[in-house]
């Protein structure tokens, strides 16, 4: 018979083994802050600029992110801005902020500091937020709004608006609660890191490639030239041709949409904060490409229920009727001005705005 052992007496519990836990959790916390803080250092040092020569938001579509930088870029070297032109490709490739400058500076002996904020991809709907957080961030004296009638078609891009509102960052700058937006709104390793976080994808070098090239290509003020020629578009657009098709089935039957009429309202609106004017531009397409929407019986009644809208908020609307007059080869496709055609479009501009200062003494800068 086993004789059973006498009862060993149970060790004390000492306080070293909690201390060594709190201990290297406190030195592993201070290594990984060290660590980000060391990666955020290198991230906005002259080197890491040279290897990684962009950042990213994080932003749909991306060149929102292009002029978000190069406005900020511009900010910085001309110690503000006093007008902002918002609206879509139609305006990223016709104004140049620089030829409406000189234009207005001209006829008014004033200076001028525009920048074109024209995103590709984007309608109403994203245009009212984020022409709302550029007036809030930069307050420039004027917004100007370039639109057409593809702005209000109810059912048009809302898988871009979608993915342009469910971003973090844009969420954060709107004034909601987002961490994420927080730390890509404040790190630039992480603005770094969502350049090319994608590098497995097959595609990731040639997506890459035009991001840096479409940077580039934006000059400093914001303005994108587009050099392409569109031919032929003065034979008039036809439903049963394949090429015309699908711009017929988006146009058919026009209407616009309320919801999205109320976004333009919204950017009306804009005019209660301090010390901004908005100016609503319609944007000049090429002649024939009313057709797809009706004819120019069509395009009146957009026109006019534009103007009620913007009046009633004691707006200025600019229509496009016929001015400025677009040479033929100024016109990269029937909505679209390219370099040709963004020369005379933005001197008209800069007219109509010097005429406004010296008829009615409006003044664009603070």
């Amino acid at each position: 018979m086993l004789k059973p052992e006498p009862d060993t007496p149970l060790r004390e519990a000492t306080p070293e083994r909690p201390l060594r836990i709190r201990s290297w959790l406190t030195w592993t916390g201070v290594f990984l802050v060290g660590l980000v803080l060391l990666i955020e250092a290198i991230s906005r040092s002259g080197l890491a600029e040279k290897v990684f020569p962009t950042e990213a938001l994080d932003v749909y579509p991306y060149p929102f992110e292009i002029k978000w930088r190069r406005l900020q870029e511009y900010v910085a070297q001309n110690g503000g801005v006093d007008v902002i032109i918002v609206g879509s490709s139609v305006v990223n490739t016709g104004i140049d902020p620089d030829v409406v400058a000189r234009t207005y500076s001209q006829k008014t002996g004033k200076k001028l500091r525009i920048f074109n904020f024209g995103v590709e991809g984007l309608t109403i709907v994203p245009d009212a937020v984020f022409a709302k957080l550029l007036v809030q961030t930069y307050h420039p004296a004027l917004l100007i709004y370039g639109t057409i009638p593809r702005d209000y078609l109810g059912n048009y891009d809302l898988d871009t608006n979608q993915g342009f509102l469910a971003s973090p960052w844009i969420q954060y700058r709107s004034g909601q609660l987002n961490l994420l937006g927080w730390l890509i709104d404040h790190s630039v390793g992480l603005q770094r890191y969502l350049v090319y976080r994608d590098w497995i994808r097959s595609d990731f070098l040639s997506t890459l490639e035009l991001y840096i090239h479409r940077s580039n290509r934006t000059t400093p003020s914001g303005y994108e030239p587009d050099s392409f020629v569109a031919t032929n578009l003065n034979t008039p657009p036809n439903p049963s041709n394949p090429a015309d098709e699908s711009m017929f089935n988006l146009y058919h039957n026009y209407q616009i949409d309320p919801f999205r009429l109320s976004q333009l309202q919204d950017i009306l609106d804009l005019q209660k904060l301090p010390e901004t004017r908005v100016i609503i531009l319609e944007m000049p397409m090429h002649p024939t490409f009313y057709l797809y929407m009706g004819g120019q019986a069509v395009h009146h009644e957009f026109q006019k229920k534009l103007a009620e809208v913007i009046t009633s908020s004691h707006s200025i609307f600019i229509p496009a009727n016929g001015n400025p007059n677009i040479p033929a080869n100024g016109h990269s496709d029937r909505e679209h001005l390219n370099h040709n055609g963004a020369g005379p479009m933005s001197t008209f501009l800069g007219q109509q705005l010097a005429a406004l200062t010296l008829n009615n003494h409006l003044l664009f800068t603070h």
